[in-house]
């Protein structure tokens, strides 16, 4: 039962160490698309007057300058917190792994003809053994807040788009829109 237990506490220990690699690369990549977000939000906001300007067909003032942007701006500010609260939980995560790893290899080390071997094996494996459930509730917790922002940047995102096609519709004026010149060839003297 001893070497039972020591080849499952290593193979839980690799595996663990693996899905480490895997969440902190798909974390990574979350994280690289926040950045995206916010330089997106930082063009449209750089050129927003002209644009909107142009497609509405006259000066804005700054109150519907505002409307126009204000989508944009939330989507920057929601994607930058987003990108923050991954360096959170990624470090939180860290500190969970961390401490699961050297639990498991605490117990390879210790006697394992002691009865009690099989049971402490399953509370590490269950998030039972301290301070492994306070750490867990804390990665739960900070991941399902940072989840909360990333899906509120991915859907403010989104409406943005659809506020930059929809919001000029309802704000054009025909008599003032600027129509092309259509040059007319001169008439024959």
């Amino acid at each position: 039962m001893a070497n039972e237990n020591r080849r499952i506490a290593n193979r839980y220990a690799r595996r663990v160490s693996e899905t480490r690699r895997l969440v902190y690369s798909i974390r990574n990549s979350a994280r690289s698309r926040f950045v995206w977000f916010v330089a997106i939000c930082g063009y449209v906001l750089f050129n927003a007057k002209d644009f909107w300007e142009t497609l509405v067909g006259h000066p804005l003032g700054r109150d519907l300058l505002l409307q126009s942007s204000l989508p944009w701006i939330i989507t920057a500010v929601l994607a930058l917190i987003a990108h923050l609260l991954i360096d959170v939980v990624n470090a939180h995560e860290g500190k969970y792994y961390t401490t699961l790893v050297s639990m498991l290899d605490q117990f390879q080390l210790r006697n394992m003809e002691d009865v009690s071997s099989t049971e402490i094996l399953r509370r590490i494996v269950r998030d039972e053994e301290s301070p492994l459930p306070l750490q867990k509730r804390s990665l739960e917790s900070r991941t399902t807040v940072t989840r909360v922002f990333e899906r509120s940047a991915v859907g403010m995102m989104v409406f943005a788009f659809a506020w930059s096609v929809l919001w000029p519709a309802t704000h054009w004026e025909p008599s003032n829109s600027v129509s092309p010149k259509v040059s007319t060839p001169a008439a024959p003297k």
